[in-house]
């Protein structure tokens, strides 16, 4: 009787234990060669700088937390300006308080210019590509550097957006400025990540000081309800990066949101505050899956991120000795993220 109920106490155990470790990918070792957690650990010199974006949709949130953490932040990204027919066009945002905050606590700001598929196609077209690079030097004199955001741009455009970050690379670095790509996350050269066929990771750092991998939204993508930013897969993703780009070069960009999922379905995304606002009012426990926090709710999944996921990920960072984080967006986080970086 005593070893029967032994045994099914074992049984108990490993059930509860594993019932949460299907998170997909797979686990896979994604640890730089010839280095255990151990060896990690001795990576005393890690500094990384430390960058945030700031939306227009969130200027209130992010002032605030600028002005409680810039002692930890070393560049803000207002995503302030946009590409449309080929032309460089200022947002509908007053970023005025932000900027004057960061350039007297001597933060580097380095706005973004973004554009998407076909936007992205004309601006880095014959026709338009030099009048787009003038204006941007012209803009760049305002700032320490400045940030490019083509998205979702076809495989046959590899070439010329390859050119276009050339030549404007060349010009902002005769005058002084600093140069910043974002890209999509690859984990494989021939990775099916939308958006990843038009561009070459060597060829885009060899014209950029800085590469910001966008290594979020995941399971949005995937069909599947599950965390933005999977620690395996982030793994995977710095495995592949660091094999093209110069370590030094590479900013892992991670998520502060989160997603909510009907169905497998993403619904929605929110900040750390409205998801544990979220549970809070619901009543229902927040629980971890291989270190990523969730809770189901209204027949609802949601999942998002906290200063335990980021710290994980904090971790792979200073394994591969990368560069630095980046975080989107700023405002609505878990402040006790602030803490990772002393």
């Amino acid at each position: 009787m005593i070893l029967a109920i032994i045994l099914l106490a074992g049984v108990v155990f490993w059930y509860f234990k594993n019932k949460n470790q299907q998170l997909e990918p797979k686990n896979v070792n994604t640890l730089p060669q010839n280095q255990n957690k151990n060896e990690n650990a001795t990576i005393a010199s890690f500094n990384p700088k430390i960058c945030v974006w700031i939306t227009p949709w969130n200027l209130s949130q992010s002032r605030q937390s600028l002005e409680e953490n810039f002692v930890k932040i070393d560049q803000i990204n207002p995503v302030a300006y946009e590409v449309i027919s080929g032309k460089l066009q200022k947002r509908n945002a007053d970023f005025s308080a932000i900027l004057s905050f960061a350039k007297e606590k001597k933060i580097k700001v380095v706005p973004l210019i973004s554009a998407g598929g076909r936007e992205a196609e004309l601006a880095i077209s014959d026709n338009n590509k030099n009048q787009l690079i003038s204006e941007i030097i012209e803009l760049s004199k305002d700032y320490d550097g400045m940030e490019i955001d083509f998205e979702n741009l076809p495989e046959n455009f590899k070439t010329p957006y390859s050119t276009f970050t050339k030549l404007l690379g060349e010009r902002l670095k005769a005058n002084g400025k600093s140069f910043s790509l974002t890209v999509f996350p690859k984990t494989k050269d021939d990775d099916n990540y939308p958006g990843t066929s038009s561009e070459d990771y060597p060829t885009l750092a060899a014209s950029a000081d800085s590469i910001k991998i966008m290594a979020y939204d995941y399971h949005k993508l995937s069909g599947k309800a599950g965390p933005t930013s999977p620690k395996e897969w982030v793994g995977q993703v710095l495995q592949y990066a660091t094999a093209k780009i110069p370590k030094e070069k590479i900013i892992l960009a991670l998520p502060l949101y989160g997603y909510s999922f009907s169905d497998n379905t993403v619904i929605s995304s929110a900040t750390y505050q409205k998801m544990t606002s979220t549970a809070s009012a619901a009543d229902v426990n927040i629980m971890r899956n291989q270190g990523q926090p969730y809770f189901e709710t209204g027949g609802k999944k949601y999942w998002f991120e906290d200063s335990l996921s980021i710290t994980d990920k904090y971790e792979l960072a200073k394994s591969y000795d990368i560069g630095g984080l980046a975080f989107w967006y700023l405002g609505g986080e878990d402040q006790k993220i602030w803490q990772i970086f002393n």
